[in-house]
C-alpha cells in the first residue's frame, strides 16, 4: 500500500503540506484544530514517496461508521491508485466497520482530474456541500495595477465610499459579537443560507486564534470610527484564500463592502500575495456575491469538485442521502 498514516504533531504536518504547490487553508492543522471542538478530529495519510498527502475530519457514529470529510484535499500528485488505495488505509487506521469518505478537490478541474477519480472507483457526490466553483485574480503591490483590475462599475462604487470617507483599515483587536451580528445581519438578507460557526462570537474567537497571524482581517470604517463591513483571508505563501466576510446594513447603503475588499486586496499585495481565490459563488443561486466578486477582478475557476467512496459500497447512497438531509435541515 502506497499510504502511511501520519502520526507526527502539527508542525510536521503542515511542513509536509507546505512542500506542495497545491494547497488550502482546510488541509492545515489550523483549521483542524478549530473544527475538532466541534467533534471533528483530524486523520492524516501522506504517500510513502512524499507525492501526495490528505487531511479528513472524522466523526465516528455508534462506534461502527465514520464519516471522514476532507476539504481542500488532497494535496499534491495522486494517481488512480493511489486513489483505489485510499479508503482501505482510511478504515484500516480508524478501526470502522463502515467508512464514509468524501473529498472536495480544490484541483483545477479537467478531463484527466475526472478521469483518475473514476478509474479509482469513487463517485462523484450528487448532493454538494461545498462549492465546486470560485472566482480567482491576481494581486499585485502597485496600487494602480490592483484597480485596473476591477469592472467600471465595482470602481465607481469604491469611488463613492471613499468619498464618503469610508477608510480601510487592519483590524486587530476584532470584536466578535459585532462580527458575529454582522454576519447574521448577512443571512437575514441573503435568506440563502443558514448561520454557522461565523455567527457565533465564541467560535469566531477560536477561529481567529487558531490561524493566528496567517489570517488578516480588515475593516471599513465610518469617520467616527464605526464598524461598516470587514472581510479576511488566510494567506499561505503567495496564495491567500477568502474566509469570512460581513457588511452591515449601513455599510451597505456606503459601499463599506467596497473599500474593505479593496483594502484587504491592497494589504495582501503589499505582503508579496500574488493570487487570491474569493471562494464558492454559484452565478445562478446568489448572483449578487458572484457579481460583487466578479467585478473585483475574479475569473471564474472550477474545482475537481466533490467524490465519494464508502467501504462496503453498498452504503454510499445511505450515508451521502443522510448527510444531505442533515446539511439541508441546518444540523
Amino acid at each position: 500500500m502506497n499510504w502511511t498514516h501520519f502520526a507526527e504533531d502539527d508542525a510536521a504536518w503542515d511542513d509536509l503540506v507546505s512542500r506542495h504547490s497545491l494547497q488550502s487553508p482546510f488541509q492545515g492543522s489550523a483549521w483542524a484544530n478549530f473544527r475538532s471542538a466541534d467533534g471533528w478530529l483530524p486523520v492524516r495519510f501522506s504517500l510513502i514517496d512524499g507525492r501526495g498527502a490528505i487531511q479528513f475530519l472524522v466523526k465516528q457514529k455508534l462506534g461502527v461508521i465514520a464519516i471522514c470529510w476532507s476539504a481542500g484535499g488532497p494535496v499534491g500528485s495522486c494517481s488512480s491508485t493511489d486513489l483505489a488505495e485510499l479508503p482501505s488505509a482510511v478504515r484500516l487506521a480508524l478501526g470502522s466497520r463502515i467508512t464514509y469518505l468524501r473529498v472536495s478537490d480544490f484541483r483545477d478541474l479537467d478531463s484527466h482530474a475526472d478521469t483518475t477519480y473514476l478509474h479509482a472507483g469513487w463517485e462523484k457526490s450528487r448532493y454538494r456541500i461545498s462549492s465546486d466553483s470560485s472566482l480567482v485574480r491576481s494581486l499585485s503591490a502597485d496600487p494602480t495595477q490592483l484597480r485596473a483590475g476591477y469592472s467600471s462599475n465595482w470602481s465607481r462604487n469604491l469611488r463613492r465610499g471613499e468619498q464618503r470617507e469610508i477608510s480601510p483599515e487592519k483590524w486587530l483587536n476584532p470584536d466578535y459579537s459585532l462580527m458575529a451580528e454582522m454576519y447574521r445581519e448577512v443571512v437575514e438578507l441573503k435568506k440563502s443560507f443558514s448561520a454557522d460557526w461565523r455567527a457565533d462570537p465564541e467560535r469566531l474567537s477560536r477561529f481567529v486564534a487558531s490561524f493566528g497571524d496567517s489570517l488578516l482581517i480588515v475593516r471599513a470604517v465610518s469617520p467616527d470610527q464605526k464598524t461598516l463591513s470587514y472581510r479576511a483571508a488566510v494567506q499561505l505563501g503567495t496564495v491567500a484564500f477568502d474566509i469570512l466576510a460581513a457588511t452591515s446594513y449601513e455599510g451597505r447603503k456606503c459601499y463599506a463592502s467596497h473599500v474593505a475588499t479593496h483594502g484587504l486586496l491592497a494589504t495582501l499585495g503589499g505582503l508579496g500575495c500574488t493570487r487570491y481565490d474569493f471562494g464558492g459563488a454559484d452565478q445562478q443561486q446568489n448572483s449578487g456575491v458572484y457579481n460583487f466578486k466578479h467585478g473585483a477582478g475574479g475569473h471564474d475557476y472550477r474545482y475537481t469538485g466533490e467524490w465519494q467512496y464508502s467501504l462496503p459500497r453498498s452504503a454510499n447512497r445511505i450515508v451521502e442521502r443522510v448527510i444531505h438531509m442533515t446539511v439541508t435541515n441546518g444540523s
